[in-house]
């Protein structure tokens, strides 16, 4: 009796170990994947959710002698753990680079952008506002414009190489790796101690299996879903909003030094994750700006 209560306290406390990575794994899929869309983030919720039970049902099958049904499953979940394993590392990297974005060397070369970018549009402004005979002066003052946006692409190449002094920052991607082999070790781990361990309790009756089944089987997976999807929910919408904030401010920025064509098709070339109405809404911000003025159905520079 107080070895079968032993073998059930070890097998809960596995089970929660493991429902708790299985849960961090799939808040880590759903952000990277609903960065892409919506749907494929719920998609890779699911997946996690399989991944979570397959190694038991795969352990099933090998010991009732269905082996071409065991390497099947098998297969499919090495492929699960391998989508699951990218998606971490790459929403583990992410953040980190998010915290970098935060860093007070990135957010003051931000600043000299944006005062900057201010600048050489007074200047501009300024030179546009003088009457044409003013040749030398509007050359002079066009001149100065073109050195500052000269000033301000050097500027963002320096943020996009921008290195702290951070542990997170210099060892960023070793971390994520290491965080992603972790989470994918003990989610298959922990769901093959669950599936041997349950196979090893001796004397279970069939009233016990069903008592067993009503109070685990459902309420364990239905918990896990739900709990996934209402805290990564929010998750997901907060990062898909900075996201977009943080491409459309690019995206200014490339026009305004003239890195891109001011269109559509020069933006979309330059720039992905980002529909083409709001491409189109933020070349209409820098034309009520004065940065650009229309030409025909399209933009070209003020």
């Amino acid at each position: 009796m107080n070895n079968t209560h032993n073998t059930n306290f070890l097998k809960a406390l596995i089970f929660i170990t493991g429902a708790a990575v299985a849960y961090y794994s799939a808040t880590l899929t759903y952000q990277f994947m609903s960065s892409l869309s919506p749907t494929l983030g719920k998609i890779g919720v699911l997946f996690e959710f399989i991944k979570f039970f397959l190694p038991m049902v795969a352990l099933y099958a090998f010991k009732t002698n269905k082996n071409i049904r065991g390497y099947a499953l098998s297969s499919i979940g090495l492929m699960l753990v391998a989508m699951s394993f990218t998606a971490s590392f790459i929403a583990v990297d992410a953040g980190f680079d998010e915290n970098r974005k935060q860093s007070a060397e990135f957010l003051a070369i931000n600043q000299q952008i944006d005062l900057l970018t201010v600048q050489a549009y007074e200047i501009r402004s300024q030179a546009r506002s003088l009457p044409f005979d003013y040749i030398t002066k509007r050359s002079q003052l066009n001149d100065q414009a073109v050195n500052i946006e000269n000033n301000i692409s050097e500027l963002i190449g320096d943020r996009a190489s921008l290195k702290t002094d951070s542990i997170a920052d210099l060892y960023g991607e070793y971390i994520a790796i290491a965080s992603a082999v972790i989470i994918e070790l003990l989610t298959v781990s922990t769901t093959i101690a669950i599936s041997l361990l349950s196979s090893s309790v001796p004397n279970v009756t069939p009233q016990d299996n069903k008592k067993q089944g009503v109070t685990r089987t459902p309420s364990a997976p239905g918990l896990a879903t739900v709990e996934v999807v209402r805290e990564a929910e929010p998750v997901k919408q907060q990062i898909t909003f900075m996201a977009k904030q943080n491409v459309e401010q690019e995206i200014k920025e490339a026009v305004i030094v003239k890195v891109v064509k001011p269109s559509v098709r020069g933006v979309r070339a330059a720039f992905n994750g980002i529909s083409n109405g709001r491409i189109s809404a933020v070349l209409s911000e820098l034309g009520e700006a004065g940065v650009l003025a229309r030409n025909g159905n399209g933009w070209k520079y003020a």
